[in-house]
């Protein structure tokens, strides 16, 4: 009797143990789960995002290019009939070719001030006249440089996808920036809709684009485009918080598209999340119900998951931690690509050349034989490769130099430490510039230490002096955090507290980066 009580006794602590262990694992995981869920959601929702700021940032090379071509400048300008077949044969081959180099095009429209319309299409339906600024739609087009969604210019807005375009349009102005015409590139709407059916948002989920006008831009349901009631729950969806979870158990993120007037929001469903959940749960209800069988057994095998869950969880960290030093932004690969790619459409294969050879030595330098640690002088070469490339690029708005102290070219760094720092100020200092900007690094010797400034003339910002790690989140954010931080990490687990980055900056003076690197023993320089 004894004996069935302690039975008893240990069955009823045991059912118990398992079912808390259980929950607790249950509620683990779901954590862990939904956790990843978001990353997942905001990564694909991102990078929908770049591939559309890369498309319309192609376009709108593309309709620069026209609009500053010497052909349509000087026939716009030159009102003589002697010259004028010319000129338009010569315009008619520029839109024949620009179209051949990108088959997304629907259609080029250029159009002189005085009503002259150039196009690939026939029967233009557009409002002309000899004076076109008595035109609204194209005094429109030229004071909005943003992608707009339109079925027909002219029309009334038809509900047949097949008929919308997505249109972009650049003045054309003299030498004294009166204007003389405007280019309009229409793309076909199924091109931007392709990029986003892409975007993997679960079971339920979808994702829409709307205007700063809160106007829909994409929806993949066109009664959307109609009903306002729609329309209303779509803004308020936009004016949630990102990453917030709503109470269908779906995921909601924002991403605001370069270069244009978007916002695109994906809400994505937990479908996989849900099972799995459902399936943990299901395992632990079966499990207590087979606690008679052992529960000795049953902690043998919650031991061997919580150890292999662990073990994955530290593989997961080691991978991360590797993948840190071999990043490239997918945006700086894009456009270095379509630099090449236009470069190689003029004709200019010694640029080409130049630029290719550029980028696969930016590559082999990022990898370094799988090495953490490079010499400072491998470290300058890495950036004297990017800068070239975003040279290329940026040509005469962006120009640099360098102020070495050739004394410390063999001492060892970690690898990757100033790519990401000059890499912010293009992106987020010099690219906001009306004019032209430069960035100097300087590399020299502060007694003991090495002492390492990134300076640049751009926008700056609100902060003083402070280490990166005491900026606030959206301060980090537009400096881009990630990578300072991940730098000033580096250097702080190579060298040890006192060292690391810190950042100075003035508003409309600019910024400075300043990494402070112990000096270690001297290398031979075998990591190139």
């Amino acid at each position: 009797m004894k004996g069935s009580r302690i039975t008893l006794l240990y069955l009823f602590f045991g059912i118990v143990s398992v079912l808390l262990i259980g929950f607790v694992l249950y509620f683990s995981l779901s954590t862990v789960m939904m956790n990843e869920a978001i990353a997942k959601a905001e990564v694909n929702v991102n990078q929908s995002g770049k591939y559309l700021e890369v498309y319309i940032d192609r376009l709108k090379t593309t309709s620069d290019i026209l609009a500053k071509n010497e052909d349509v400048v000087d026939l716009f300008s030159d009102k003589s009939e002697s010259t004028k077949d010319h000129y338009m044969n010569r315009i008619s081959h520029l839109i024949d070719n620009t179209l051949i180099s990108d088959n997304t095009l629907n259609s080029i429209i250029i159009i002189s001030k005085d009503g002259n319309v150039f196009s690939n299409e026939e029967n233009l339906d557009m409002s002309m006249s000899e004076d076109m600024m008595k035109e609204d739609w194209y005094v429109q087009a030229i004071h909005n440089d943003m992608p707009t969604l339109t079925s027909a210019r002219m029309q009334k807005f038809s509900m047949d996808k097949d008929l919308w375009v997505i249109s972009l349009s650049q003045e054309i102005v003299d030498e004294n920036e009166n204007n003389l015409g405007v280019v309009v590139l229409d793309v076909p709407y199924t091109s931007f809709e392709n990029f986003l059916m892409e975007l993997q948002v679960g079971e339920d989920g979808f994702a829409f684009i709307l205007n700063d006008l809160d106007e829909v831009v994409f929806h993949q349901d066109t009664s959307f485009y109609e009903d306002e009631a729609k329309q209303q729950e779509l803004i308020q969806l936009k004016n949630s918080n990102s990453g917030n979870q709503l109470n269908s158990g779906r995921l909601i993120n924002h991403y605001s598209i370069e270069g244009t007037d978007w916002t695109l929001v994906a809400i994505s469903s937990v479908d996989t999340l849900t099972v799995i959940k459902r399936q943990i749960l299901e395992t632990i209800l079966l499990g207590s119900g087979l606690i008679f069988m052992g529960v000795l057994i049953t902690s043998v095998i919650l031991r061997r998951l919580t150890s292999e869950i662990q073990q994955q969880e530290m593989d997961i960290h080691h991978y991360e931690m590797n993948a840190l030093y071999s990043q490239i932004n997918p945006h700086f690969l894009y456009n270095t690509l379509d630099t090449i790619v236009w470069m190689a459409e003029f004709n200019q294969s010694e640029d080409v050349i130049k630029t290719t050879k550029s980028l696969a030595q930016f590559f082999r330098l990022s990898l370094n034989q799988g090495k953490e640690l490079t010499s400072i002088k491998t470290e300058i070469e890495h950036v004297k490769q990017y800068l070239y490339i975003q040279k290329q690029r940026y040509q005469e708005k962006l120009n640099y130099s360098f102020d070495i102290d050739e004394s410390l070219l063999n001492y060892q760094v970690p690898k990757i430490i100033l790519q990401p720092i000059v890499e912010n100020s293009i992106y987020h200092g010099i690219k906001n510039l009306d004019t032209e900007g430069h960035i100097e690094i300087s590399i020299q010797q502060d007694v003991k230490d090495i002492l390492i400034k990134i300076s640049d003339d751009g926008v700056g910002f609100d902060k003083g002096e402070e280490s990166i790690t005491e900026l606030p989140k959206s301060q980090k954010t537009k400096l881009g955090g990630i990578g300072l931080k991940n730098v000033h990490k580096r250097i702080h687990l190579y060298c040890g507290d006192g060292y690391g980055a810190t950042i100075e900056s003035t508003i409309n003076v600019g910024t400075i980066v300043t990494l402070r690197v112990c000096k270690k023993e001297k290398s031979d320089d075998k990591s190139t």
